[in-house]
């Protein structure tokens, strides 16, 4: 998704369906909830517990970092994923709040 960033006009699709259609700098925008990253040991195994928890709207990972989204604001967002993670006896490294990129808004229209 980083070369959609540098083009005019993009058209976010999925399955031959036009979802979204804007300029790139435009499409941010559209996420409306809070996007949090996350730093932790075992990214995998966390990324699982936060689905199976319920209590986000998106999980998706990204390498060895988690972006996950949910409403309200970034700090009980945030307290929570430490919650369910630490319960767990995972170590987390790094939560905090940012920017949605465009692979988040993809993600987040696609849960829609």
């Amino acid at each position: 998704m980083d070369e959609a960033a540098k083009c005019d006009r993009i058209a976010l699709m999925h399955k031959g369906r036009i979802l979204h259609t804007s300029k790139p700098i435009a499409v941010p925008d559209l996420f409306k909830d809070t996007l949090i990253e996350i730093l932790c040991d075992e990214p995998v195994r966390a990324s699982r517990l936060l689905r199976e928890s319920g209590a986000f709207g998106t999980v998706q990972g990204f390498g060895d970092r988690i972006h996950v989204s949910g409403p309200g604001a970034g700090e009980p967002l945030a307290a929570t994923i430490r919650r369910v993670l630490s319960a767990k006896g995972l170590r987390v490294h790094r939560v905090v709040p940012i920017e949605p990129g465009i692979e988040d808004v993809f993600v987040e229209l696609l849960a829609r």
